[in-house]
């Protein structure tokens, strides 16, 4: 099935902060493969801003991304993976969300699979609770695309509606694991500072000095090496961005985060190596506790294991 195109037939997007190279950005986005996407701009049907573009350039955010397709583009939706369960009932489940699948699709992301997508093949019943929040049927929370780990649905209404007063009222334990730049300064600490979007960049979020809303996120030390170190992180609220923002805040920002994080990361860092490990809260329906672990994911373990090596 091919996306909407804008009028004329021509495919426009908008460049976000951590875009990268165009040829890769709009393979990712529109769901093509890399070479076809490189001939698409040797054959000038590529434009940023207006102006025929190099494969190799990175937009800057903001900017205007065109692409006239041909007859012979394959611009068919990408299909979804298949999500890992960790639990399922007739009321909700547990998933692994992998990393580099957005939860749920933005303006601009015609090809792209999301985890919706995923979702929905998966589980019918959310057929139902698609009417109301087509783009996120069942979901009560999100991660980012670069993020992986458990994320919990609800399969029916009474449900959803239970789990998102649960998410509001800050019930459910939230347990991350991330590696980040550099030795922290205590072996557990606390950071409380409030966020809100960055003055000068609406694609980001930032510690605000003024009109932010409270954000509040502990860590504790598990490994350290002399480059890195591996955190426990406990998402007291839930921000924007918040885990990434408040460790770049105080120098220390997530191995890979191309938003927050040096220009160079450490070699073999792809993503930002964030990920939501273990979940707990109270079944709506039963009130039995409910725990969920996500394991942690394959590119995660290899660079812990090179740090260690």
């Amino acid at each position: 099935m091919r996306p909407e195109p804008a009028a004329g037939g021509v495919i426009e997007l908008i460049a976000g902060e951590a875009a990268g190279r165009l040829d890769q950005w709009l393979a990712r986005e529109l769901g093509l493969s890399r070479a076809a996407v490189q001939r698409a701009i040797a054959a000038g049907r590529v434009t940023v801003d207006g102006a025929p573009a190099d494969k190799s350039i990175a937009p800057a955010a903001g900017a205007v991304v065109c692409l006239e397709p041909e007859d012979t583009l394959p611009l068919q939706r990408q299909e979804p993976p298949v999500v890992t369960v960790l639990y399922a009932d007739a009321h909700l489940a547990l998933i692994d969300k992998p990393a580099g699948l957005p939860v749920y699709a933005n303006a601009g992301q015609t090809g792209r699979a999301t985890l919706a997508d995923a979702l929905r093949a998966q589980f019918p019943a959310l057929a139902t609770l698609a009417a109301p929040e087509p783009r996120r049927p069942g979901m009560v929370h999100r991660l980012d695309a670069d993020t992986s780990g458990i994320m919990v649905i609800g399969l029916d209404a009474d449900t959803v509606w239970a789990l998102q007063r649960q998410f509001h009222q800050r019930e459910p334990e939230k347990v991350y694991l991330a590696l980040v730049h550099g030795h922290l300064p205590h072996e557990r600490a606390l950071i409380e500072a409030p966020i809100g979007r960055h003055p000068r960049d609406r694609t980001r979020q930032a510690v605000a000095r003024e009109g932010g809303r409270e954000a509040r996120t502990a860590y504790r030390v598990v490994e350290e090496w002399p480059t890195a170190s591996l955190l426990e992180i406990d998402l007291l609220t839930g921000r924007t961005h918040q885990i990434r923002v408040h460790l770049a805040s105080i120098g220390h920002p997530v191995v890979g985060d191309r938003t927050y994080g040096p220009r160079r990361s450490l070699p073999g860092a792809s993503r930002q190596l964030l990920h939501a490990w273990r979940l707990r809260l109270t079944h709506p329906v039963t009130g039995a506790a409910l725990q969920g672990e996500a394991l942690v994911p394959d590119d995660m373990q290899q660079m812990i294991a090179r740090l260690r090596g």
